[in-house]
């Protein structure tokens, strides 16, 4: 994804004089390409991150999504004490309160919590102490290890907030293993995580990519000591545990996309692959691609990539040494995770590039990865990202009628196409099949731009619109006449915000009707599935 990347024109300016300066790379019609596998094309989708504001609520638990404890003064309610650390155990629950403040948590923002008329919301947990709720929730029966409790009538939908607050605890016992659970879910066994409505939302795609549920951009893991595990006490921020991501594949009956982080070192790439051999539905395929956008300045793996590349002496600049080290150490990871699929068809290596970056490409093309990999991965956007410099400028666009968008929208696809065509003769030449990691609408202001309410305003119309449903299929035709395979929509579910209006859907609740992308999409979705 593009967020909050210059302009297009000006990256084109600058591939432009990095090709000038280190000339063509050689073409691998010196390698004899491998039998190429006729393209089917598919739909994936990007699964959405998890945080406490997010609007998808895949889990029954929202202590699964929460935020960072914080403390508060007893005696001054609305005071928060920021020099005092709280103390934790392995999984993330407190030790200890300290005298005199209480500690709270976020839950929920921005959603639409399910209701409680037929059944309660039903908190359960470990420990001594006590447990209360500031905003959309209020406690209406409570024993020992469970709780009760009704949506607030003064606090509305669909903006409702919530918070947990712990005012006591029992340090010989303390509180832990804390389930928030919706009305209903009490049932459910405890080994089962995910939301029915989740589930069956995204049962029967092409593929499930993981890049942004398990917090692949700017990643600190390195160890295998380092990852989430699934009784952490929350996913937010660093993402859902490889072994939740697996149960939630096997669940849809869906093949996941797994974004290795670029920090990892082999004894974790090792140990990744090794579970996800052993607990994968043995039907399933899926794929394995180094990081996210590793040629986005925007993401930190961008810079370590460059790092990396100088000091291995891979390119005598930054902006070649980025793409080198990224062709490296994408055999590095394709290579490991071959062993435990040795003589599979299952496994697709995908070497991520840029879409309209055709020098990129041939930077990695170049590599002896081409003999591991089976995808070339691009993103498939059409793009509307004005900011205060940019031409037209955000002032100018945020006075745009919906016609205008949509007529600036049909030039990009134009363009996407070639780029697509450009992309798609590359991996001809390697016998490889081209996938969008990424795809969609991508409509959104840069930096402070976002901001402007009539820019925020028009842009949120126009992906309600039913134009954006007719783009959408117009997108989906393109890519399949460019003889695309796996293309993953960015993203599942999320609000529309001044960041972009990147969820099929607004809300785990919303109606599909009322959202031509998603319509349409799942139509396609469907489609692409029967034929």
């Amino acid at each position: 994804m593009m967020k909050g990347a210059g302009s297009r024109r000006q990256w084109l300016a600058t591939l432009a004089a990095a090709a000038s300066a280190f000339g063509a790379s050689p073409a691998a019609a010196q390698r004899h390409p491998r039998d190429v596998i006729k393209a089917r094309p598919r739909m994936g989708i990007n699964l959405a991150g998890v945080d406490y504001w997010d609007t998808e609520l895949p889990f029954v638990d929202l202590m699964r999504t929460s935020g960072n404890w914080s403390f508060w003064r007893r005696d001054m309610p609305g005071v928060q004490v920021k020099d005092v650390a709280p103390s934790l155990d392995a999984r993330g629950w407190l030790r200890a309160l300290p005298e005199g403040l209480v500690a709270m948590l976020p839950l929920a923002a921005k959603s639409h919590l399910p209701d409680s008329k037929r059944a309660p919301w039903v908190v359960r947990y470990e420990g001594r102490g006590n447990i209360e709720f500031d905003g959309a929730l209020r406690a209406v029966r409570s024993a020992p290890g469970r709780i009760e409790c009704e949506l607030v009538a003064q606090n509305p939908l669909p903006d409702p907030s919530l918070w947990l607050r712990i005012t006591r605890i029992d340090a010989d016992d303390p509180l832990r293993s804390i389930r928030v659970l919706k009305p209903g879910a009490e049932s459910q066994p405890a080994v089962n995580v995910w939301d029915p409505g989740f589930i069956a939302r995204w049962s029967g795609w092409g593929a499930l990519r993981a890049m942004n549920i398990m917090s692949t951009n700017n990643s600190k893991q390195v160890r295998w000591s380092d990852r989430p595990l699934p009784d952490d006490r929350t996913f937010s921020p660093q993402g859902i545990a490889l072994e939740t991501l697996i149960d939630l594949a096997n669940r849809c009956g869906v093949g996941p996309w797994l974004c290795m982080p670029h920090r990892a070192d082999d004894d974790y790439l090792r140990r990744a692959a090794s579970l996800v051999s052993e607990r994968l539905d043995g039907r399933l395929p899926l794929w394995v691609e180094h990081s996210n956008e590793v040629w986005n300045p925007d993401f930190e793996q961008s810079a370590y990539a460059s790092q990396q590349g100088m000091a291995q002496g891979l390119a005598p600049d930054a902006n070649t040494a980025r793409w080198r080290w990224h062709a490296k150490r994408s055999r590095d990871i394709f290579a490991i995770w071959s062993q435990p699929f040795a003589g599979s068809k299952r496994l697709k290596r995908v070497l991520g590039t840029q879409s309209g970056n055709s020098w990129g490409s041939q930077q990695l093309l170049r590599d002896p990865v081409i003999e591991v990999t089976d995808m070339l991965g691009v993103a498939a956007y059409l793009p509307l990202t004005p900011g205060a410099n940019t031409t037209p400028s955000a002032s100018a666009v945020a006075r745009w009628s919906l016609e205008q968008v949509f007529d600036h929208l049909e030039k990009e696809l134009e363009q996407l196409e070639q780029w697509q065509a450009e992309q798609r003769r590359w991996c001809a030449r390697h016998g490889l099949l081209l996938a969008a990691y990424e795809g969609g609408q991508h409509v959104v202001g840069l930096g402070e731009a976002g901001g402007d309410p009539a820019l925020e305003r028009l842009f949120t119309q126009a992906n309600r619109d039913e134009r954006m449903g007719v783009m959408y299929r117009r997108l989906f035709d393109r890519w399949q006449d460019a003889d695309g395979d796996l293309f993953c929509h960015f993203a599942s579910v999320s609000a529309p915000s001044r960041w972009g209006n990147w969820g099929l859907l607004e809300h785990h609740d919303d109606d599909p009707a009322a959202r031509p992308k998603y319509r349409v999409t799942l139509e396609r979705m469907r489609r692409w599935r029967n034929g």
